[in-house]
């Protein structure tokens, strides 16, 4: 690995602990902190390094994105940080469409029978409108993934 991509990695990594420091302040670095989100009669607590970890590989996907993309895929320590950004990042929108799912309403469905005796159809709410809208981004995702390993595959293809 070149001295270049070890700055641009470490620096990428203290990029994201000074602006969650900033943003979160120094309790998200604590391992025993936790944050709670109170969604209709429910909590949802979490622990601070969830944020820290969500927030870290998105900023490693945007800037590896956009330095494969700036390198035409030529860079292969680039491309290899953006393939593993890009998978954590698949399965962070895994684990967030399944909590959605699990409270979200979708318009139009019909709750048979009711508790109040009869068919009772349902609005929708915000949940089953975020869920319509990530599972497009996780599939976006995966196709990208595809294609940068396919690259990545092709312009490091050893020839005999």
């Amino acid at each position: 690995m070149k001295r270049k991509e070890v700055f641009w990695l470490v620096g990428t990594l203290f990029y994201v602990l000074g602006v969650s420091v900033v943003f979160f302040g120094i309790e998200v670095l604590n391992p025993f902190g936790s944050v709670d989100f109170n969604v209709h009669d429910s909590y949802f607590v979490m622990v601070n390094y969830h944020f820290l970890f969500l927030f870290g590989t998105l900023v490693f996907f945007f800037v590896y994105l956009a330095r494969m993309l700036r390198r035409n895929f030529k860079n292969l320590t680039a491309n290899s940080v953006f393939v593993v950004s890009n998978v954590l990042l698949v399965i962070i929108m895994t684990y967030i469409i399944s909590m959605v799912g699990r409270i979200a309403v979708f318009d139009g469905t019909t709750e048979f029978p009711s508790l109040s005796g009869g068919a009772q159809e349902h609005e929708g709410n915000v949940f089953g409108v975020l869920f319509n809208v990530f599972v497009p981004v996780q599939v976006t995702l995966i196709i990208l993934l595809a294609y940068s390993a396919f690259r990545t595959g092709k312009n490091y293809k050893t020839n005999p």
